[in-house]
């Protein structure tokens, strides 16, 4: 699914780079490094790709989120090291809160949406 950065003007994108800033392209690579960590944290190869997958989610956060920015790059550098004490569920969790709260203030009608969804 195409972010709103993207895919909003409904036209084709020729040129999507990796370091286009996004909240939500952010979030779709930090979701995914969470979700690898949960499932699949135990060989060095998908440990690399849980590393680069937050690599990926700063090139889109880094100037518009530093300090989160800097937080992933803690964790990613940690899972690089394969120093996996500090790196958790609930640190992936933490990262994703963050970003979540930066995605509501870009977007203050999103949170009212989401409890109308929910009824």
């Amino acid at each position: 699914m195409g972010c709103a950065c993207h895919g909003g003007s409904k036209l084709a994108v020729a040129d999507i780079l990796a370091f286009d800033q996004c909240l939500f392209c952010g979030m779709k690579h930090l979701t995914t490094a969470w979700s690898l960590w949960n499932e699949f944290s135990y060989q060095d190869l998908n440990l690399a790709a849980i590393d680069g997958q937050l690599r990926l989610a700063i090139g889109h956060l880094q100037y518009i989120e530093p300090e989160l920015c800097r937080r992933i790059r803690d964790i990613a550098l940690k899972i690089e090291r394969r120093d996996l004490e500090g790196v958790s569920s609930k640190a992936f969790e933490d990262l994703l809160e963050g970003l979540q709260e930066a995605i509501y203030r870009e977007n203050p009608d999103m949170r009212e949406r989401i409890s109308r969804l929910r009824g």
